[in-house]
């Protein structure tokens, strides 16, 4: 159950009175404090909106002017370079007539160069056909000639002959090995 609070009389009511009228005005002077940031804020963040517009108007303006700048340098560029390339062609046909006629007569001295050389090739591929057949020849004669020594060293000697024939195929088989072995390098 609720208690029984004793009624206040009017001089404690009174007493009471002033500090709630002084929070009130503490109050109204916070609110009234806010209000005034508030359109403080309103009006620094319209003035900040101005100055950025006019930099930016100022800014546009400018990137206009660099534009036009820019498209006249193209222009003069392009002239430029469409002289350079008119000049550079009617180099270009000069120097290749000139170009051609020498090559021309390079290549005709190139032609005799050729048929010399072809000629010089045709006689020493024949001497060397020649040579080697001859070598062939001389190489068949000396390995039938090894071939009936070492018949005749069998028949006289077999044991001697094999071995003579097995330190020949080492120094063969050696020879081989040394010849890959350099020529793998």
């Amino acid at each position: 159950m609720e208690e029984n609070k004793p009624v206040q009389n009017d001089a404690e009511v009174k007493a009471d009175a002033p500090v709630e009228n002084k929070i009130d005005e503490a109050q109204e002077r916070a609110e009234a404090k806010m209000k005034a940031l508030h359109e403080k804020l309103i009006e620094d963040q319209k003035k900040a909106e101005v100055r950025l517009q006019q930099q930016l108007d100022h800014q546009k303006a400018e990137l206009e002017q660099a534009h036009k700048e820019l498209e006249q340098v193209r222009a003069a560029a392009k002239e430029e370079i469409k002289k350079a390339d008119d000049e550079m062609e009617s180099r270009f046909v000069s120097d290749s007539k000139k170009e051609g006629v020498q090559l021309a007569d390079a290549a005709k001295e190139f032609d005799g160069r050729l048929n010399e050389f072809n000629t010089r090739f045709d006689q020493k591929a024949e001497d060397f056909s020649r040579k080697a057949e001859e070598h062939m020849n001389a190489v068949r004669q000396g390995a039938m000639n090894t071939i009936d020594d070492f018949a005749d060293e069998m028949q006289r000697d077999p044991k001697q002959a094999l071995i003579e024939a097995g330190k020949m195929a080492l120094m063969l088989i050696g020879a081989i090995a040394l010849l890959k072995g350099i020529f793998r390098r």
